[in-house]
């Protein structure tokens, strides 16, 4: 299992998934993804879990590097990925890219989860919204991981991606305003 973290979250469902498919007898190599260690990775696997958190409705730029540096030889794939908002079509970029790799995929999990700013300023140890957190995130988190792992004995072949239906509006608009965002801190440079 190959996974990025920033804020936890990924970290987090990777364990997870690392408990329960030790409970069901299969022996795991869990690998937290960083610069360094990509010219590490190596392809001794039968089958390849790759987690990541969204990042600006795309994977973060390590798990294509992890993938460049890795052969897929037709084996399975499980890819699950943390998300805060949305997930624009994170999945289907992830999945064309492990199709070029020759990845066969065979599961897919989206899981909704906090924000790294929610994380780290408004979540304090045993406080009332650490307590909301973990019953608006953390609902059905088993449930919902073990019939993603239920995938893996399946081995049914995703084959093609559907565009999510609000990507239309996410490239029209959304990102437009935030190039625009983006580019308008430029006009406070030099005033503080």
């Amino acid at each position: 299992m190959l996974y990025y973290s920033g804020a936890g979250n990924t970290k987090f469902i990777a364990s997870i998934i690392e408990e329960l498919l030790i409970k069901r007898g299969h022996v795991v190599n869990s690998i937290r993804i960083t610069e360094k260690g990509i010219d590490f990775l190596q392809n001794n696997f039968d089958i390849l879990f790759v987690g990541f958190p969204t990042y600006f409705r795309d994977a973060p730029s390590l798990i294509y590097k992890a993938l460049d540096k890795l052969s897929g030889e037709k084996r399975p794939i499980m890819i699950f990925m943390s998300r805060g908002l949305y997930s624009g079509n994170t999945f289907k970029l992830v999945h064309k890219k492990a199709l070029e790799k020759e990845f066969t995929l065979i599961g897919f999990l989206n899981l909704f989860m906090p924000g790294p700013d929610l994380l780290t300023s408004a979540i304090k140890k045993n406080s009332f919204f650490e307590k909301l957190g973990i019953n608006v995130y953390s609902r059905n988190l088993y449930k919902k991981i073990n019939k993603f792992i239920d995938k893996m004995d399946e081995g049914k072949v995703i084959k093609y991606v559907h565009t999510k239906w609000y990507t239309f509006l996410d490239e029209n608009i959304v990102k437009k305003a935030e190039i625009k965002a983006n580019n308008a801190y430029k006009d406070w440079i030099g005033k503080f």
